[in-house]
């Protein structure tokens, strides 16, 4: 649920979580995303699933992917977080 998401977020320090499924990333939630999506309100967060407001479609790298390659992926996708992966999918 994203209220528990927003809980671990607050824990944690940080502004996005991994969304995974099977070990493998089935997308990404962010905070920020909440804004953008009208049908989220204030004290129902409780009763949505992160599913519904995650971004799906997770662009990510490899450990040997150079920074350059990384930064002109994140730069011609116009993305903000590069999940490096190995084995699969599972976050490194």
């Amino acid at each position: 649920m994203v209220f528990d998401a927003l809980k671990v977020m607050a824990e944690k320090k940080c502004r996005a979580l991994l969304v995974m499924i099977g070990g493998s990333i089935d997308g990404i939630f962010f905070r920020t995303g909440l804004r953008k999506k009208d049908s989220i309100k204030r004290g129902i967060s409780h009763h949505i699933a992160v599913r519904n407001v995650m971004t799906s479609g997770v662009i990510s790298v490899t450990p040997d992917q150079s920074i350059e390659d990384c930064m002109a992926l994140m730069t011609g996708k116009h993305i903000r977080h590069l999940p490096v992966v190995e084995n699969n999918n599972s976050p490194a």
